[in-house]
């Protein structure tokens, strides 16, 4: 194992894995549907996978631009995304929405990818070069914010996107992944959680689960040198960097 791997947050052993961390009726048009969001087990981390490629980075509103489109279409940023994002499971802290039913492999209504970082170890985000031009604004609305002294250098998550499937919209899945997210961060010992919202949907989401905001950045104002707007969202005004402090704030 690499002096990196073994400097990073874990699991603490003695909490089972796969736990379920919250359940819901979730209200579709036809009915109620039950639904529980729990810990990804390693047997569904391809699908997850799968799930962000297909939802999360041809819906949500940055990755979704022509620009950023383009840039998630090459094989190469394809391949490390995926690759970065499978690290980011093996921390053993996201979780996904599934139905709950007697289906071995229920069906994925939605996930949050979330690593713990700590005051002697940052997880990597942005190692891949290409993709930092899709994170650009999500960098930059992290960037000059000191996130370890918010949470007085303790534990704490931040995400590598949200994202509930297309079918499985108007259900309030987004904001109870967060209050699972709560439920779980106050048992391992995670302080709080740091995380970016781009769609107005999520910022909505985040602020009923009582996240309050760090720092804003409108869309309309991030522009290239020529004065051109890098983004091209209308739907949402700006996006949010926002933080929830659950335990352990002493």
């Amino acid at each position: 194992m690499s002096d990196e791997s073994s400097s990073m947050w874990k699991r603490p052993d003695f909490i089972p894995f796969p736990m379920v961390w919250h359940r819901f009726a979730g209200d579709s048009k036809t009915a109620k549907l039950p639904i529980k969001i729990q810990d990804i087990p390693p047997d569904r981390f391809d699908e997850v996978l799968d799930f962000m490629s297909s939802e999360f980075d041809t819906h949500e509103p940055i990755s979704a631009c022509p620009r950023s489109a383009e840039i998630l279409n090459r094989e190469n940023v394809r391949a490390a995304l995926r690759s970065l994002r499978r690290k980011v499971l093996e921390q053993r802290v996201s979780l996904f929405a599934v139905l709950e039913n007697d289906d071995p492999k229920p069906e994925m209504v939605g996930c949050v990818l979330l690593i713990v970082n700590h005051d002697k170890k940052i997880f990597p985000l942005d190692r891949i070069e290409e993709y930092q031009q899709v994170m650009e604004i999500v960098l930059h609305v992290r960037r000059n914010v000191n996130i370890k002294q918010l949470f007085r250098l303790k534990p704490y998550a931040q995400d590598l996107g949200i994202c509930v499937a297309s079918k499985f919209y108007g259900m309030e899945t987004c904001h109870r992944l967060l209050v699972a997210l709560e439920n779980m961060a106050s048992t391992l010992g995670i302080a709080g959680a740091a995380m970016s919202f781009s769609s107005k949907y999520s910022q909505r989401s985040a602020e009923k689960a009582g996240f309050m905001l760090l720092k804003e950045i409108k869309y309309e104002d991030f522009k290239d040198e020529n004065g051109d707007r890098k983004l091209p969202i209308e739907d949402t005004d700006s996006i949010k960097f926002m933080y929830a402090i659950y335990c352990n704030r002493e």
